[in-house]
């Protein structure tokens, strides 16, 4: 997994997580990171594919499966971005 697509997985799990019906949505987290949207289309696709992460009309606006829920990144990155800064 690059390090692009973990940020940006640990920060949709993180979300997902948090008992608010206001939570940020993936285009929202994907603008907070300042991630190409191309590339988080691709990476969402991708996730698709592997049955961790489902939509409904909008990729950007979906949710990860209890299969995305519960992948561990493992992986150290330093200088990540915070979304609640």
């Amino acid at each position: 997994m690059k390090k692009d697509e973990a940020i940006l997985l640990r920060a949709i799990q993180e979300n997902q997580n948090i008992e608010d019906e206001n939570c940020p949505l993936p285009r929202e987290i994907v603008k907070k990171l300042n991630m190409n949207h191309k590339r988080a289309d691709y990476i969402l696709e991708k996730w698709c594919d592997k049955n961790w992460y489902e939509y409904g009309v909008c990729l950007d606006l979906g949710w990860l499966t209890e299969k995305g829920k519960n992948i561990n990144t493992e992986l150290e990155v330093p200088n990540e971005k915070k979304l609640h800064d």
